[in-house]
């Protein structure tokens, strides 16, 4: 029997995003030697953008048995634009009346080097909840700042409703945050794993001078990559399973490493984790207008243009019996 898996690679644009530090001066006019600087923040919460796709072929010997010795790159595809109409992820679906976007961001005096290297000062740091349901949200805050160079490191993550405090991830440092491996093995929601950074660097000059306010504005982007395993034998999997695909659950491991920490002035991931794995309830997926089962799905944080990731991947029935198992599944998280 021939299967095929398609693994769906989202690419996230750190290139002008999270991976980049911005530099703007903005000429303020002052109030005794300081400044008022107004700041917004948008976060890009639009559904992750395909660029890449990666096909696998499972060659099985033996009809009826779902097991693998072998994965075989057939080919991988690269677009120039995002593939919406064919290869698409979908919409944030988290439940608004459950969930806040939480955005947290602090603001350093000096450069995004002197914040990386432990020389900044720390100016102030600021939390606000916003509602998970708003596409492309945004935030404004005022400062007063004397003149000088500045640099913001913010964050964007989803917590329960009216929650201030860290859940899924720990931002105490921002320089070090982390996920919270127990909570990120426990949780089947991957939307929950989404998040966002941005390192803003900015300059306010000539302060001892009257003129008029302007703003600074930035983005935060996804600093994570994303795939979704699908399987075509849909019908197969309802046959051996005797249920809905959705009573049964899959068991996805990463034998290796797992990107799971970040810093926002490195703008790199710099906390890894092995021989972890998450649980996932597969779900009825249409893919290239054709009726598949989806198997796994889930997010890692990106080390430069591209990390490499192993998955085993195992199905199970509510009665505890295999339904199939595929080891060694090999395959690259690129960010362009």
């Amino acid at each position: 029997m021939r299967r095929y898996l398609h693994l769906l690679i989202a690419a996230i644009m750190l290139s002008v995003g999270a991976a980049s530090c911005c530099v703007e001066t903005i000429h303020e006019y002052p109030d005794e030697g300081r400044a008022y600087v107004t700041l917004t923040m948008n976060v890009r919460n639009l559904a992750p953008e395909i660029y890449t796709v990666v096909d696998y072929t499972i060659d099985n010997a033996n009809p009826g048995i779902f097991g693998i010795d072998e994965w075989r790159s057939l080919q991988t595809r690269t677009f120039d634009a995002p593939q919406f109409e064919r290869y698409y992820l979908g919409e944030n679906k988290i439940a608004s009346d459950k969930w806040n976007l939480r955005l947290v961001w602090e603001i350093y005096h000096g450069s995004n080097e002197e914040v990386r290297t432990g020389r900044g000062q720390l100016v102030e740091r600021n939390v606000q909840l916003i509602d998970a349901a708003i596409e492309l949200p945004s935030h404004t805050c005022h400062v007063e700042l004397p003149g000088g160079t500045y640099t913001l490191l913010a964050w964007a993550d989803y917590v329960p409703l009216g929650r201030e405090e860290d859940y899924y991830y720990d931002t105490r440092n921002m320089a070090a945050i982390k996920s919270d491996l127990p909570l990120r093995e426990e949780c089947e929601d991957n939307d929950l794993r989404d998040c966002f950074a941005r390192t803003y660097e900015f300059r306010i000059e000539d302060v001892k001078y009257l003129g008029e306010p302007r703003y600074a504005e930035t983005t935060l982007v996804r600093p994570q990559g994303r795939y979704v395993v699908l399987a075509t034998d849909y019908k197969d999997y309802l046959e051996l399973s005797n249920v809905p695909v959705e009573q049964n659950e899959a068991d996805c491991f990463y034998p290796t490493f797992l990107n799971v920490g970040y810093s926002i002035p490195e703008a790199r991931p710099n906390l890894s984790a092995s021989n972890i794995g998450y649980k996932f309830v597969p779900q009825r997926y249409i893919f290239d207008q054709a009726e598949m089962v989806s198997l796994g799905d889930d997010y890692s944080f990106v080390n430069g243009k591209e990390s490499h990731l192993i998955l085993n991947l195992t199905v199970t029935n509510p009665d505890g019996k295999q339904v199939s198992k595929n080891e060694n599944i090999v395959f690259a998280m690129p960010s362009i």
